[in-house]
């Protein structure tokens, strides 16, 4: 009986031997992933990094072009401004203009006006 109790303890001993071996094995499998997912952690973090300055630096090189196509097109349009406030002066002094009903009278207006119609 004595023989049996022993043997018992024996088997049960060697059982929890072989859990705690088995358990100490899976701590060190899961502390080497550990260091491998916090590695790969740092290399995603570095990553996003680069894409968040990446992006900041595609912003401002898009707001800057914004800012320039604002100014070429504020410039294209009071450039049409003038030339059309110029047109409608010169459209005023031909509505004004002093042109002699016959054919003659006006071709002498249009040859002293040359130069001046000319420049449009």
């Amino acid at each position: 009986m004595l023989a049996a109790i022993v043997a018992g303890a024996l088997i049960y001993l060697s059982v929890l031997v072989h859990e705690r071996n088995a358990a100490r094995s899976e701590v060190r499998r899961d502390s080497a992933q550990i260091v491998d997912l916090q590695s790969s952690n740092q290399q995603f973090q570095a990553a996003v990094g680069q894409c968040n300055a990446q992006v900041t630096r595609l912003r401002s090189a898009a707001g800057a072009l914004a800012r320039e196509q604002q100014a070429r097109e504020n410039s294209f349009n009071q450039r049409a401004n003038a030339i059309v406030a110029a047109s409608a002066t010169q459209a005023a002094i031909l509505q004004t203009a002093k042109i002699a009903p016959d054919c003659e009278n006006a071709i002498r207006w249009g040859r002293a006006e040359g130069p001046e119609l000319g420049r449009w």
